[in-house]
């Protein structure tokens, strides 16, 4: 994954944003339209921008772009993604085990 410059403003005041929220007790995700209430620039040798959307919630260059998209078709794609990397994690499980099994190391596991 490519690092997210920290001096760089992603978004303005204004800005309207999806950001994908997920429901932990059934593990699923929703797209949530947010709106950016705050940009502001910490200055200094170490500076960053952080941002506030409409229901108080905080921000940073690192945070801002796993989980908020510009457009709903994007978060989409993420969530698609998520789910897609959660079989692959699954299928690679049960892949160990047959494998692990076959070569009678039962109790070594690398995929956690």
């Amino acid at each position: 994954m490519k690092a997210i410059d920290s001096k760089l403003q992603l978004c303005e005041v204004g800005d309207k944003l999806y950001r994908i929220t997920k429901i932990y007790k059934s593990n699923e995700f929703y797209i949530e339209p947010i709106l950016i209430t705050l940009a502001n620039f910490t200055g200094g040798t170490f500076g960053h921008w952080y941002y506030r959307d409409n229901k108080g919630r905080s921000y940073f260059n690192s945070n801002l772009h796993k989980r908020c998209f510009k457009t709903e078709e994007e978060a989409k794609q993420e969530i698609q993604n998520i789910k897609n990397i959660a079989k692959k994690r699954e299928l690679l499980k049960k892949y160990e085990k047959e494998v692990n099994k076959k070569l009678n190391i039962e109790n070594h596991y690398i995929i956690k």
